[in-house]
């Protein structure tokens, strides 16, 4: 009679949570290796939002280098001193030709995320709950409020995802927007 009168007991939530975790693995948790992401799919888009940040930090910091010589090439009176570089008949800085190699390949590739995003949103509405779960909401304190130790990755495909999400509903047509009104 003990184990009839502990089966009918009602499991405390903590009990159950424990269970679940048991049975389907651990509760979802932030983690800054994309690799690490636990749903299949969306492991795939982390990867490639890594990628894409990557490209973006690359970006950047091509950027930064170049205005840096630009700076450093003014002179006393603030004019900038012109530095032809002759490279096969072209005269373009090389840091300008890489920017704008990986400029290029950024918008390739965040484009091509994008439209992975979108099509894997439009496969099941469920999918922006899972998105959520896995990737957005472990990652932010509040609604809209990044944890600081939030990576890159992560920002790319919640940016992507959100606008690809508030672009198209569950079903994966284009929402319209109704001027007139």
């Amino acid at each position: 009679m003990t184990t009839e009168k502990t089966l009918r007991q009602p499991v405390p939530i903590s009990a159950a949570l424990l269970a679940n975790d048991r049975l389907f693995g651990a509760p979802m948790r932030s983690t800054s290796d994309p690799v690490r992401v636990d749903h299949p799919t969306l492991r795939d888009l982390a990867i490639a939002a890594g990628w894409v940040a990557k490209l973006e930090e690359a970006v950047e910091v091509l950027e930064d280098l170049i205005s840096g010589f630009a700076e450093d090439g003014e002179s006393e009176g603030g004019e900038r001193e012109v530095q032809e570089v002759e490279t096969s008949g072209h005269e373009e800085d090389p840091l300008t030709v890489a920017l704008s190699v990986v400029e290029e390949r950024y918008e390739e590739e965040d484009r091509d995320l994008e439209g992975r995003v979108i099509a894997w949103l439009a496969e099941d509405p469920e999918h922006w709950s899972i998105f959520r779960l896995v990737v957005l909401d472990p990652w932010q304190e509040q609604p809209g409020v990044w944890r600081a130790e939030a990576p890159r990755w992560a920002r790319t495909l919640a940016t992507d995802a959100t606008l690809a999400h508030f672009q198209h509903d569950p079903y994966g047509r284009r929402a319209q927007l109704d001027l007139d009104t």
